[in-house]
């Protein structure tokens, strides 16, 4: 995977689907996005601690790593809501 293709699938991926929630008016929900994000957040602060008490201090870069994907997704949505505002 490249640097690329991870940015642009993160934030067209997230972008599309505010287009989409848009389109559904109410049946639209985030709920099951957002406890997504915060168990993978959790789960990779568990994972980064772990791998640097053995050691592994790539482990800190992983979790910034997946920090910059959730970024990058929230700018993708918010982008998406701009666009979806925009359109009207």
């Amino acid at each position: 995977m490249t640097w690329s293709y991870f940015w642009n699938r993160c934030f067209k991926v997230n972008r599309s689907k505010a287009r989409e929630l848009h389109r559904l008016g109410n049946a639209g929900d985030t709920t099951e996005d957002r406890s997504f994000v915060l168990r993978a957040i959790g789960r990779g602060l568990r994972g980064a601690g772990r791998d640097v008490v053995h050691g592994d201090f790539f482990g800190i870069v992983r979790f910034v790593v997946l920090l910059i994907g959730i970024g990058t997704a929230a700018i993708g949505f918010t982008v998406g809501q701009l666009d979806n505002r925009r359109a009207r």
